[in-house]
């Protein structure tokens, strides 16, 4: 799996897939501003080029990026802030949606906080749809993961197989390992974003009608 990290931070998302393909994933960069995180990933991701800003990572020498990760800075959207949103400079998933249409990954996978939802999800599922991907939401809570308070984020999934054709495969040398299987390519889209007590809810497009899984209670 090569996987191109927007929005590193300290690594989550590289541990992660670390974790997930063992030996067949291939970091090809991370952008990353931050000095402090910039020496924690150097550390344990050692020889990987950093990129310290979005707006210096050109997509386009990333075409054989299987996978774009990213957490674009919640502070417009946190309810811990001023909820400036699209008006806050540090409003930066325009920037991460300009790498994925350069780079056209089969996959994109996003975090965020849970004060999106009424803000910009629309927009970056329509902006990730005109671009050919198929979307689903999911709302996974840290305490679905074991930690001892809930922090909702909000979770995006992106799939487009048509960009992952033949040629860029063959683009791809992991030692002689192909990336691994992503197994089912169906993803269902959704506009929905409301829970229901039983944890699911039904939502529609074009027609539709869809599960959207929400993980943990939500109030």
């Amino acid at each position: 799996m090569t996987h191109l990290s927007l929005f590193s931070g300290i690594g989550g998302w590289e541990l992660a897939a670390r974790w997930t393909w063992g030996n067949e994933h291939r970091l090809l960069a991370m952008v990353e501003r931050d000095k402090y995180c910039q020496k924690v990933l150097a550390k344990h991701f050692p020889g990987v080029t950093i990129i310290g800003e979005i707006k210096e990572c050109d997509g386009t020498k990333f075409k054989s990026a299987e996978l774009i990760t990213g957490s674009p800075p919640c502070q417009p959207f946190s309810i811990a802030g001023k909820r400036k949103g699209k008006a806050d400079d540090r409003h930066l998933w325009p920037e991460m949606f300009r790498v994925v249409r350069e780079a056209k990954p089969r996959w994109v996978c996003i975090e965020q906080v849970a004060g999106i939802k009424n803000m910009v999800l629309d927009d970056m599922l329509a902006d990730l749809e005109s671009a050919g991907y198929e979307t689903q939401t999911f709302i996974i809570p840290a305490c679905a993961v074991g930690a001892p308070h809930r922090r909702n984020r909000i979770w995006i999934i992106g799939y487009n197989d048509k960009y992952w054709n033949e040629e860029t495969k063959q683009e791809i040398q992991v030692g002689e390992q192909s990336p691994a299987s992503t197994g089912n390519s169906r993803i269902s889209e959704y506009t929905s974003h409301n829970s229901t007590d039983n944890g699911l809810s039904t939502s529609h497009r074009n027609g539709e009608s869809v599960e959207e899984h929400i993980i943990g209670n939500q109030l």
